[in-house]
């Protein structure tokens, strides 16, 4: 089908049966997009087994970020209301 040929086309040529709709506002808006927020650095728990613990530090050396034990957070704790505070 040629690309000149629109519902407004059809519409002059009387080949169309009703009146051509057409939307008061664009349908798809392109959203601008900002930069990507940061995220926050992988942390782990001392609650993790030791295999856990080697593995993340063994990624994290990959990544050139050295991990020591202050680096090893201490585990969420859940209080009587049911959400996660850390201790």
């Amino acid at each position: 089908m040629a690309k000149f040929i629109n519902g407004y086309t059809l519409a002059n040529m009387s080949m169309l049966k009703e009146a051509v709709k057409v939307p008061n506002h664009p349908l798809l808006v392109k959203k601008l997009s900002g930069p990507l927020p940061e995220t926050p650095p992988p942390m782990i728990f001392d609650n993790e087994t030791k295999d856990v613990v080697l593995e993340f530090m063994r990624l994290m050396k990959e990544e050139g970020i050295a991990v020591t034990g202050a680096d090893i957070a201490p585990a969420p704790t859940e209080d009587r209301k049911g959400k996660k505070v850390v201790a």
